[in-house]
């Protein structure tokens, strides 16, 4: 069974944390809510299917990586929603030392969801913590795996053919001023010396999503819509092919420097806000 501290990739974010830590962020009608919709789920799955060395397969594997992140995703959406709004005026008031805490509180209780969420499926199924991450070390460079964990992390559900509340011509507005922001995000921190810091330390990862953040909540000020249906935008019109995004994106990278290029290389490996141009991260 799982004890302790649990590293999972989930939704692109690579978590290490204590699975001891308990936020009780949600109504009790919400969370029973959801428990009731992941019970149903777990019922469903059958049996695991391991291979002649007893390794979780992939189908498998793929199965329990979608629905932790389903039901993770579910319930903090839940709780972004209740803190958007606190949040956002922390911004708008200048106020950098509460929105950073507000940040802070928000990346401990998102990855206790993930961690909540994670060892119920997996006591469930009767795996083994160590079992799993060898699993996951096995099959997180499978093409369909990194196709899902895109998909999951762009918001996409199966079956939804919805198109984004906004048209293809103001997702490329909202591309470009995306951009912009974040251009002037980089370049401010550079004027405070030294960039965001090291991303793989702690604080140099704060100051990386707490920079992302003020990128989506200016987004939500101007175009009223939150991140999730930007990124949403982004996959259904195929910006990335688009000619004029590709522009775009060909002089963000440009500009970026070979400091940030760097940076950018190191946060590719799962820390949050990590994100290429033509997302919400940096």
């Amino acid at each position: 069974k799982m004890e302790g501290k649990l590293p999972l990739i989930m939704g692109g974010v690579s978590l290490l944390v204590g699975g001891a830590l308990l936020f009780h962020y949600l109504t009790n009608d919400e969370s029973g809510e959801d428990e009731n919709l992941l019970a149903g789920e777990l019922s469903e799955f059958g049996s695991v299917e391991k291979d002649a060395n007893g390794m979780v397969k992939f189908e498998d594997f793929l199965k329990i990586f979608k629905l932790v992140t389903k039901h993770s995703k579910l319930q903090i959406t839940t709780f972004k929603s209740k803190n958007n709004e606190k949040r956002r005026q922390f911004l708008k008031d200048g106020d950098e030392d509460s929105y950073r805490d507000c940040i802070k509180q928000q990346i401990s209780q998102e990855e206790t969801i993930y961690q909540e969420v994670a060892t119920e499926v997996l006591n469930y199924l009767d795996i083994e913590e160590q079992e799993f991450m060898m699993a996951q070390q096995m099959h997180q460079m499978n093409p369909q795996f990194q196709k899902t964990m895109m998909e999951m992390q762009l918001g996409v559900e199966e079956g939804d053919a919805q198109p984004p509340k906004v048209t293809k011509e103001v997702a490329k507005e909202i591309f470009i001023y995306v951009e912009d922001e974040k251009a002037k995000s980089m370049a401010n921190m550079k004027g405070a010396g030294g960039m965001f810091g090291n991303p793989n330390d702690a604080e140099g990862t704060i100051n990386m999503i707490v920079e992302h953040s003020k990128v989506g909540d200016k987004l939500f000020e101007k175009y009223g819509i939150e991140e999730e249906e930007f990124a949403k935008c982004i996959q259904y019109y195929n910006l990335i092919q688009d000619p004029d995004i590709q522009k775009v994106m060909q002089k963000s990278l440009q500009n970026m420097g070979p400091e940030a290029m760097a940076m950018l290389a190191q946060m590719q490996g799962g820390a949050p806000g990590g994100a290429a141009p033509g997302g919400m991260g940096f």
